[in-house]
């Protein structure tokens, strides 16, 4: 009996691990990792392209000026001419007689584009100091080409018209001597017509000035500030370029009513003396060509701002505005586009145009630039 229990328990123990070993094993589970999602920054390099529009704004400055462009009416009580003295040149002033085109014709064509295609590729390096939200400097280089040409075409006659006759009345001008001012007319002869003569052989003058800017270049830092993938920011620096002017002035005697010279005077009532006479009878028309001397100033800053987008792991999109300067291009011209002397008056003094009327022009080149780019941002996160 008893060796039949054991022989019960011992079937039943290895009944119970046979079933045991035929049930499936327990399978530990580990928990999903938790991956962190990291946070944009603006920080790295950058390349991109970009396009828009510049719209420039040239600003004059000239000592003189008349209707006709050449800086010599305004210096001369508008009529454009000066009469030797024996204390120097003092303006004549047209009081009878006198036709405005007896002094020139002036024709100006100017051809500006103001509003030009500008378009380039720029290259540059931001750093975030906090990535999400945060400050972000950076600097940036850019270079530009510009569709800019800029034409100034003026032509002068000064022929010697004034009342179709070449002689008009001005008024009186001290010192009065042989050989300077101008006296009351004589009242005979031609003296009667007036007392300040032009010659026929007034000048045919032209002059082309073609001033071109074909493409700026920056240096800037930038200071903005971003939230997450979106940044707005201020920019500025300097600017560089390589402006062209070129000048083409060419003066030549040319044909009208008037008188040939002071000589063709003598003996037709129009001087006041003998001695005035003489001193006439060697006033000549003269030709004076234009020299001109350009100091142009390379070198100017820029300041502006922009929004900008990152709408792809490594792809912003910008929208800048700039503001460019460039100072002053000075323009001085030393002479004449045509005759020095244009007349004579009855006293024999000589009577000259643009004697004054040096044209020291300084202009400015600002333009504003609004564009658009595109920059491809080394790196991801």
């Amino acid at each position: 009996m008893k060796k039949l229990l054991l022989s019960s328990v011992a079937l039943f123990g290895l009944s119970t691990a046979a079933l045991a070993a035929d049930l499936p094993r327990r399978q530990y589970i580990a928990p999903a990792p938790i991956i962190a999602v990291p946070v944009f920054t603006w920080t790295g390099f950058y390349v991109g392209v970009n396009a828009g529009a510049a719209f420039r704004d040239n600003n004059r400055d000239n000592t003189c000026t008349d209707s006709f462009g050449f800086g010599f009416g305004d210096c001369f009580g508008g009529s454009g001419l000066a009469v030797r003295t024996n204390a120097g040149l003092a303006p004549v002033v047209p009081v009878t007689g006198f036709n405005a085109l007896g002094l020139g014709l002036g024709l100006n064509n100017r051809q500006n584009n103001d509003v030009v295609f500008a378009g380039g590729g720029q290259i540059g390096y931001n750093y975030q100091f906090t990535p999400g939200a945060g400050w972000v400097i950076g600097v940036e280089a850019d270079i530009q080409g510009l569709a800019n040409d800029r034409r100034n075409d003026d032509f002068l006659a000064l022929g010697g018209l004034g009342g179709f006759n070449g002689i008009f009345t001005a008024a009186p001008v001290a010192p009065i001597a042989p050989g300077s001012g101008i006296a009351n007319p004589t009242g005979v002869g031609n003296g009667a017509l007036g007392n300040v003569a032009l010659f026929s052989r007034g000048p045919l003058g032209r002059s082309l000035d073609i001033s071109r800017l074909d493409w700026f270049a920056t240096v800037r830092g930038r200071l903005g500030y971003a939230w997450d993938r979106f940044l707005i920011y201020a920019t500025g620096g300097v600017a560089f370029t390589d402006r062209g002017n070129n000048g083409d002035d060419f003066g030549a005697f040319g044909g009208g009513f008037g008188i040939p010279s002071g000589a063709s005077l003598v003996g037709t009532g129009f001087y006041t003396s003998p001695a005035a006479a003489f001193s006439g009878n060697l006033v000549a028309p003269t030709n004076v060509f234009l020299t001109n001397s350009n100091n142009n100033n390379n070198v100017g800053w820029t300041v502006g701002g922009g929004v900008e987008w990152a709408f792809a792991l490594n792809w912003t999109a910008k929208i800048e505005g700039l503001y460019v300067s460039f100072d002053r291009n000075r323009n001085n011209n030393t002479g004449f586009v045509g005759g020095e002397v244009v007349g004579v008056s009855n006293t024999g003094a000589q009577v000259t145009a643009g004697q004054l009327g040096f044209n020291n022009r300084r202009d400015r080149d600002d333009f504003g630039v609004v564009r658009v780019g595109v920059n491809y941002k080394f790196g991801t996160y």
